[in-house]
């Protein structure tokens, strides 16, 4: 029996959760990894003025942490799948970075195993077979799911857990239902 397996053995279905990590609105979705229904979908915000001090951005990082920590606690995930760093981004990538830091370190004090991390164009070739797909495309996308009775988009409220729900669901489909 896996460390993991040791602190998370519960009575709970199999589930994959995952994280869409923003300062501003990290999206967090949890599946049930057999039947890929959602069983939590939320978001968690918190955001400065630009002329924030160092102490109200070090508030954010543990505030947005605490948010994770609580989820982790609650559901019980078997795995947790991070999206990883958009090189390409402009703004905020020292500040992103200090977050994926801070919750990697959380992730392992938890649960005693790193969280998977795959590239966001990754996960949506696999999941949705278009890896340039933006947040409005994966919105359109997620919508259809939902007509031919795939999934409750309801669920989803922002484009913050839809990032999250095709991070869970790429996990699901590669890491499968069990270890």
């Amino acid at each position: 029996m896996s460390d993991q397996t040791q602190l998370f053995h519960y009575t709970c279905p199999y589930r994959i959760m995952g994280l869409d990590l923003s300062l501003t609105g990290t999206g967090v979705v949890v599946l049930d990894a057999g039947e890929g229904k959602i069983v939590r979908a939320q978001t968690i915000g918190y955001s400065l003025d630009k002329d924030a001090t160092e102490q109200q951005r070090l508030d954010r990082l543990v505030n947005l942490a605490a948010g994770i920590k609580t989820l982790i606690e609650e559901t019980h995930p078997h795995v947790i799948v991070i999206e990883g760093h958009a090189y390409g981004a402009r703004f905020g990538g020292a500040a992103l970075a200090e977050l994926h830091g801070v919750v990697k370190v959380q992730i392992y004090y938890l649960t005693k195993q790193a969280p998977m991390v795959v590239a966001p164009k990754k996960a949506r070739k696999v999941v949705l077979d278009d890896g340039a797909a933006d947040k409005k495309k994966i919105g359109k996308i997620v919508r259809t799911l939902e007509r031919h009775g795939v999934m409750e988009v309801e669920a989803l409220g922002d484009h913050n857990q839809r990032d999250a729900w095709v991070l869970a669901e790429y996990a699901r489909r590669v890491h499968g239902t069990r270890d």
